[in-house]
């Protein structure tokens, strides 16, 4: 039994090493090298959809598919995470405040790039694959999965199509369930420093606000305070920010008060 759970989790795990290198391999073969990571759409980049920011005109893409996909969004956020021209990216992206919202991947891409804009085009389109193997090594030191449950586990969170979608097209859906799953596993005995990983898993992607389930216990009446708290520093930041893109591309406020009645409804729960 011992020399099949032995097997079967080395199986696993030179099988989440060994697709994602798959992955990066197809891309590398392809005409437009890590770009086709993106997705970069011609109809998106001079029209009749919206017209790219320059440094994605300048790519010369050879192979760039005529719909593209929604990492050519995020990517273009990259070069100006702060929304400090709004005009250029209103053009670029179709409804560019909800976009704008999931602000994490851009702006971590910024920063390594140290602010100049082509190289982070380059570090966005590379991210995913970056974020999946730190957070398979993270996960397997940190746990150290030794049963038949934590190997399935780790297939659960490492091999699954939206991971694995997530890596291939360049979305920020991977790099935001795991700072959640991170931040729900910390929250157990360090509920602050949970919270504070929530709150930077939606920056990545609002949604992931549903996470506080986890963060926050069933008889969240009774420990009312201790909710409010951890849901305030989960939340308060994407709301923000979510407020400040809406002000910044004269938008109405839409679903940011879903955000607020998901909060409100996870503490009654």
């Amino acid at each position: 039994m011992n020399l099949q759970k032995t097997v079967t989790a080395i199986a696993i795990f030179i099988t989440a090493i060994y697709v994602p290198y798959k992955i990066i391999d197809k891309h590398l073969n392809h005409p437009d090298k890590n770009w086709s990571f993106v997705l970069f759409g011609t109809k998106f980049i001079h029209g009749p959809l919206g017209v790219a920011i320059p440094e994605v005109q300048a790519l010369q893409l050879k192979a760039a598919k005529e719909e593209g996909y929604d990492g050519q969004r995020y990517a273009q956020l990259a070069t100006d995470p702060f929304l400090t021209d709004p005009e250029t990216l209103s053009k670029a992206l179709p409804d560019p405040a909800y976009r704008a919202r999931r602000i994490g991947l851009p702006l971590t891409a910024y920063l390594f790039a140290l602010g100049n804009k082509e190289r982070a085009l380059w570090v966005y389109s590379i991210s995913n694959i970056a974020f999946y193997y730190l957070f398979l090594g993270l996960f397997i030191f940190w746990k150290r999965p030794k049963t038949l449950k934590d190997n399935l586990l780790m297939c659960a969170l490492f091999l699954t199509s939206g991971t694995l979608i997530s890596v291939d097209r360049a979305l920020t859906d991977f790099a935001a369930a795991a700072f959640a799953v991170v931040g729900c596993v910390i929250s157990q005995n360090r509920p602050k420093a949970g919270a504070s990983l929530l709150s930077l898993a939606c920056l990545y992607k609002e949604t992931t606000v549903l996470s506080l389930f986890a963060l926050t216990p069933m008889n969240a009446l009774s420990e009312w305070r201790k909710s409010i708290q951890k849901i305030a520093i989960a939340v308060g930041p994407v709301f923000a920010w979510a407020l400040y893109t809406k002000f910044v591309f004269r938008s109405e406020l839409g679903d940011v008060p879903l955000l607020v009645k998901t909060s409100g409804g996870i503490v009654l729960c």
